[in-house]
């Protein structure tokens, strides 16, 4: 294969502007062949068209000359750093951060020159060319030559880092982003948001959610317990400080949202928080006009253990 992805979809006849995002078009009867390591030649088996979320521009010495590539922020790149006999791959917006922070950091790039001889990166900058960029597939090695230096099929992910096979992201029917963001009071608390990215089985009523995840405990129920204790009068809220309640009688007094997650932690103490729950419920819950369905939704999202 020679050239551009722009001139190996003309040959191919197929029409770049109609083709949609992040969908692979199976191209593995069109005899398209890459160079790889090694030296040989590889399968091309599918292309996809990636919108510009951010691009850089990687210039590096081959051979006599100067080259560079354009690719996304996401795009894996082989690398030696720090003179390591053994490259590994980084998305380019990776190693963008890690020269940022390592200005005196060697790093060198895996070309075809010579049996896959390193040569020297140069730069590294980011691009303001907004165009629509493409990547390819080579199933057999999952790496290919790109103007002379190494690229892996970035359209899925290197497989050291992808579980459940590099093609998961586009071939699975649900796919989630995670995010896990650690607590900068609590020791060991993570505030964890799933983002659904992609839904063939249901329509994404709601794509975004927020919840606690406690090391050694797991899900917090936290929130969900305070939001509903505060709805039925389980707590009361003066400023600052909290009070839980069972009936009129004083269970627990805190003075921070944080005290209360940390009663919260004791198994025991999260089973009586939700017996209260309970208690209160059954009190109250003919003072709320809700659905039968609404109530049975309560009763069953709040559950004692």
């Amino acid at each position: 294969m020679k050239g551009t992805f722009k001139s190996l979809l003309q040959d191919l006849q197929i029409d770049s502007q109609s083709m949609e995002y992040d969908i692979p078009i199976d191209i593995s009867d069109k005899n398209v062949k890459i160079k790889s390591v090694g030296g040989k030649f590889e399968l091309v088996s599918k292309i996809v068209k990636k919108k510009n979320t951010g691009a850089y521009i990687v210039l590096y010495k081959y051979g006599n000359s100067y080259r560079s590539l354009i690719c996304s922020k996401n795009h894996c790149i082989a690398v030696y750093l720090d003179n390591n006999d053994k490259y590994i791959w980084l998305e380019v917006g990776e190693l963008a951060k890690l020269i940022k922070v390592n200005k005196n950091l060697k790093i060198s790039l895996v070309s075809d020159i010579n049996n896959d001889t390193p040569t020297n990166l140069l730069d590294l900058v980011e691009s303001s060319i907004k165009e629509d960029l493409f990547d390819i597939e080579v199933p057999s090695e999952r790496s290919y030559f790109s103007n002379g230096i190494l690229n892996h099929n970035s359209m899925y992910g290197p497989k050291e880092t992808t579980s459940g096979g590099n093609a998961l992201a586009y071939y699975a029917h649900v796919r989630v982003r995670w995010k896990a963001t650690p607590s900068k009071k609590i020791t060991g608390s993570y505030t964890v948001e799933p983002q659904i990215k992609k839904n063939k089985l249901a329509p994404i009523v709601l794509a975004e959610s927020k919840f606690e995840v406690m090391s050694g405990v797991g899900v917090m129920k936290f929130e969900d317990y305070l939001s509903a204790s505060k709805q039925i009068g389980v707590i009361e809220v003066h400023g600052p400080s909290t009070t839980l309640l069972d009936g009129d009688k004083e269970v627990l007094k805190v003075k921070s949202a944080e005290e209360l997650k940390e009663f919260m932690k004791n198994k025991d103490n999260e089973v009586m928080w939700s017996k209260l729950i309970h208690k209160k419920w059954d009190e109250v819950k003919g003072n709320f006009q809700v659905e039968l369905s609404d109530a049975e939704q309560m009763d069953s999202t709040i559950e004692a253990d």
